[in-house]
């Protein structure tokens, strides 16, 4: 049966890939909620997912994770992609606690505490990531298409991650276009507003504040974002800290 193949190549790989990932300081974790380990109510999923994260960093409060995501092809073969996440737990706490009306559009479709995410495809195929997808179709594949995945995540998405690794390099990148988005004029607006909430996390308003009040500034915004919306994350950035609406009402900050 397809299904059953299917099943037992998704668990092989899984396998494998924790051991792999292991040695590269990834542990396997639970995804968060807004997100299923595998479709529901099946025997033999046609979908998996695995996360496998890295211990939260102390100083930035950040964590990496790979995204393994499998899925279930014709004859029992299964596609694996790879996905890297940056996650920050203080800013899912905050995100939930704000008003939609603070939060860019389209914020109910996006996972809470997720600053940024991409493809591992996006580093070969930037048009068309799953065009990367690995198949495997029979358990003598498992090593092959594993290998695949851990040797795009040591180039590209080593570096992707790298270049994420402190504040002042996410201030740096909130004030450019996502890259994996259509949009190349204007900001990842959650992506700023979660920079925002870092910061404040780790008591640098000064870093918030420069970036919002150079943000209020624009003429232009993203889609999913708007002055009245920005302007809005701005009033309760104030209210929930005290020296970031010390700073806002203090004059212009460079």
């Amino acid at each position: 049966m397809a299904a059953s193949v299917s099943a037992r190549l998704m668990k092989m790989i899984t396998v494998s890939l924790s051991e792999r990932l292991a040695a590269e300081g990834f542990a396997p974790s639970v995804p968060p909620e807004g997100l299923t380990s595998a479709e529901p109510g099946k025997r033999y999923p046609r979908y998996r997912r695995e996360w496998f994260a890295s211990p939260e960093d102390s100083d930035t409060q950040l964590r990496r994770v790979v995204e393994a995501y499998m899925l279930r092809g014709n004859g029992g073969s299964v596609g694996l992609e790879g996905r890297a996440r940056l996650m920050a737990e203080p800013v899912a706490r905050m995100r939930a606690e704000l008003s939609a009306e603070a939060l860019e559009s389209n914020a109910k479709a996006r996972l809470l505490g997720c600053l940024e995410s991409v493809q591992f495809g996006f580093f070969r195929h930037p048009s068309y990531p799953g065009q990367a997808t690995v198949w495997i179709s029979v358990e003598g594949d498992v090593d092959y298409g594993v290998n695949q995945i851990i040797d795009m995540m040591r180039g590209s998405v080593v570096q992707w991650f790298e270049q994420r690794a402190s504040l002042a390099q996410l201030v740096e990148l909130a004030r450019m276009p996502n890259l994996t988005n259509p949009d190349r004029s204007n900001p990842d607006p959650a992506r700023l507003r979660d920079v925002v909430i870092l910061a404040l996390s780790q008591g640098q308003a000064q870093e918030a504040v420069s970036l919002m009040e150079w943000y209020l500034q624009r003429d232009l915004f993203h889609k999913f974002d708007s002055l009245e919306r920005a302007t809005a994350f701005d009033a309760e950035m104030s209210v929930r800290f005290t020296e970031y609406a010390r700073l806002r009402g203090g004059g212009s900050v460079s």
